[in-house]
């Protein structure tokens, strides 16, 4: 492997490009330095705003037709960093051969939840009628090759790695998993609601229902009202959707993330009249 393509892979390690003024941004993030022909090579999408976590909602991107591979969507997850409302959306592309591959950009869309009718969106192709805002990402090269024949390469490359960006990985690592651990369990109720939504809108009925519950566990943690009852609905309907196939009513749906929003936004009134 020739010094250009070393410059290529270390430069890959993190490709930021922002969009959309100061208030949204994006980035383009793979997860490893190399993998082998036929292996999963996955890459992190992130698009942020700063804001309520429910502000927005971004669907997953339309995937391209590859010649030298595929791509699927590994996993949407989101999260609350440097004060700013993270969603990410994990790729992940395959190689049929060994080879560096160029993983085109992507559009991803936007939906500012505040312009939408939930009660009207039941299923995800729904959604794709709404007005949106399109974020275009950077594209990112790839390396796919042979274990045996790339074996000391990969010695260099750990050594260097582990040098500059495992160290920046390490750092961001432990500043991530301490802005978890200070986040509110208010906080942690509002990120719950909007995977919540999200999953509403992949038609994934029990991770609603997982989320739900998850939030009023949170809000009961602080909050001097009990919402027993509310949480036992909730497990039955998750246990319902999950074990039983049961496919919820769109009114249940919609009435059950309202009882938990409400909650919510009780508990965060609450919380400002006390300060």
């Amino acid at each position: 492997m020739n010094h250009r393509v070393f410059i290529v892979l270390l430069l890959g390690c993190l490709i930021p490009a922002y969009v959309y003024g100061a208030s949204m941004e994006s980035a383009v993030s793979p997860q490893k330095y190399a993998v082998s022909p036929g292996d999963v090579f996955p890459v992190d999408y992130v698009i942020s705003w700063e804001g309520p976590p429910e502000a927005y909602v971004v669907m997953p991107p339309t995937l391209p037709a590859l010649e030298w591979g595929t791509a699927e969507v590994l996993e949407t997850r989101t999260r609350r960093r440097n004060n700013r409302q993270e969603s990410i959306v994990t790729i992940g592309y395959t190689a049929h051969e060994k080879g560096m591959y160029t993983a085109p950009s992507l559009s991803l869309r936007v939906l500012a939840w505040d312009t939408v009718n939930e009660e009207q969106i039941t299923r995800l192709e729904e959604a794709d009628t709404l007005p949106a805002q399109v974020v275009e990402t950077e594209a990112v090269e790839l390396v796919f090759r042979d274990r045996a024949a790339g074996l000391w390469l990969g010695i260099i490359a750990v050594l260097i790695i582990s040098g500059g960006v495992g160290v920046w990985y390490r750092a961001r690592k432990r500043r991530d998993d301490a802005e978890d651990a200070a986040a509110t369990p208010v906080e942690t109720a509002q990120a719950l609601l909007h995977q919540a939504r999200r999953h509403r809108l992949d038609a994934d009925y029990y991770d609603f229902y997982r989320a739900l519950c998850g939030a009023v566990a949170c809000i009961e943690q602080e909050s001097p009202t009990s919402h027993a009852a509310l949480l036992d609905k909730l497990k039955q309907a998750a246990d319902n959707t999950g074990y039983r196939g049961v496919r919820p009513t769109d009114d249940a749906l919609a009435g059950d993330f309202k009882d938990v929003e409400r909650i919510v936004a009780q508990e965060m009134e609450r919380i400002t009249k006390e300060t």
